[in-house]
């Protein structure tokens, strides 16, 4: 997602757990979640799946559920992977960050 238009929706939840760092492929666009976001390091051998949720520039994450949502991160900043604009516009639940 490097471009402005570039958008993806997800009904449900989201999980990234990849052995590849995406330092530059997170850059613009909006991913909107309405489900749980999940960001996982599995490959625990590879220091680049720590920043396998790296989200840069004006890239930004909706959380827009119904209910309750949680944001989970295995690598918060301190170690890599981050959101870089986060918009919370789920009205009707709470966020379990």
């Amino acid at each position: 997602m490097n471009d402005e238009n570039d958008r993806i929706n997800v009904d449900g939840n989201f999980i990234m757990d990849s052995v590849w760092s995406r330092n530059d492929r997170l850059t613009a666009g909006i991913l909107e979640v309405k489900g749980d976001f999940t960001q996982k390091r599995s490959a625990s051998s590879s220091s680049s799946s720590y920043t396998n949720f790296r989200s840069t520039g004006t890239h930004k994450v909706v959380l827009s559920g119904t209910g309750d949502q949680v944001v989970s991160f295995a690598s918060p900043l301190t170690t890599g992977s981050c959101f870089s604009v986060l918009e919370l516009s789920n009205t009707s639940g709470n966020y379990n960050l």
